[in-house]
């Protein structure tokens, strides 16, 4: 038997976008070593039309502002982006008290462009009981 073995192309820790209450949502190290946030200013959120199936949305970097774009702002360490908007337009309750949504990021090639891939999930918050 000859084994061929897979390549590692994820990183050790996983890239993350956090949903926090105030309608931000916070980039975890690894997303901001993944996608070297410091050279960022601007992103975009999109979706893919052209099938009906797709639930991902999909965030791209942006050169400039416009009437699409989100400001990615930095506070100590870590890199944040506002959506409170976004979160609107999708229907998440980024208020719940018991469950927090994630958006697992993950790089994928749209011709030479790199866009990112967020897969979204909610986990129940610890030590929140649903009445």
């Amino acid at each position: 038997m000859e084994f061929e073995f897979f390549k590692s192309k994820t990183p050790e820790r996983g890239a993350k976008l956090t949903v926090h209450k105030n309608g931000k949502a916070g980039f975890s190290a690894s997303a901001d070593e993944l996608m070297k946030l410091s050279e960022w200013s601007w992103c975009a959120f999109a979706k893919d039309k052209s099938s009906t199936t797709d639930k991902h949305i999909y965030m791209i970097k942006m050169s400039e502002p416009s009437d699409v774009t989100f400001n990615i702002a930095k506070a100590g360490n870590y890199y944040y982006v506002k959506i409170t908007s976004l979160l609107d337009d999708l229907g998440i309750d980024y208020n719940d008290d018991y469950k927090r949504t994630i958006f697992d990021i993950t790089p994928i090639q749209n011709g030479e462009q790199t866009i990112y891939k967020l897969t979204r999930r909610d986990i129940k918050k610890r030590n929140k009981k649903a009445e």
